[in-house]
């Protein structure tokens, strides 16, 4: 429960890359409770219906950022902006390069592969395609 109110981005959803993680890296540590932190049981204290309250705000707060976090933080007005374009480009080069496995070379897991990956991305603007998509 400190966690959650002390440090809530602790709690929100990741992941690290399909190809990559581990299962257990996946998601949030809140998906490994049984119910809300708010809903955990407190010693006795006068001061517990405060900590509810600022629990279950924390956890919306948590909820809304895992949402952010799965969408790549960026909206879809972000995108329309030079700077949001830039940004979601760089994002999704990084997910590209978090998915590519280093320590195999094959037709799949190759540099050559990669590169035409990243760069068919980066030259999208130029070919007159919409900005990212999947």
């Amino acid at each position: 429960q400190i966690i959650t109110l002390k440090c809530p981005a602790a709690m929100v959803w990741n992941s690290l890359g399909d190809s990559k993680s581990n299962s257990f890296l996946v998601g949030s540590p809140l998906d490994l409770f049984p119910c809300a932190t708010s809903s955990l049981p407190m010693p006795p204290g006068s001061n517990n219906t405060y900590i509810r309250s600022q629990l279950k705000i924390s956890e919306q707060q948590i909820i809304a950022r895992s949402i952010a976090a799965e969408a790549h933080w960026s909206s879809d007005k972000c995108q329309q902006s030079t700077a949001g374009y830039v940004m979601s480009k760089v994002l999704k080069v990084l997910d590209m390069l978090d998915q590519h496995n280093f320590d195999i070379v094959d037709g799949t897991y190759n540099m050559d592969s990669l590169y035409t990956r990243i760069f068919s991305i980066t030259n999208s603007k130029e070919a007159g395609e919409a900005p990212i998509g999947d």
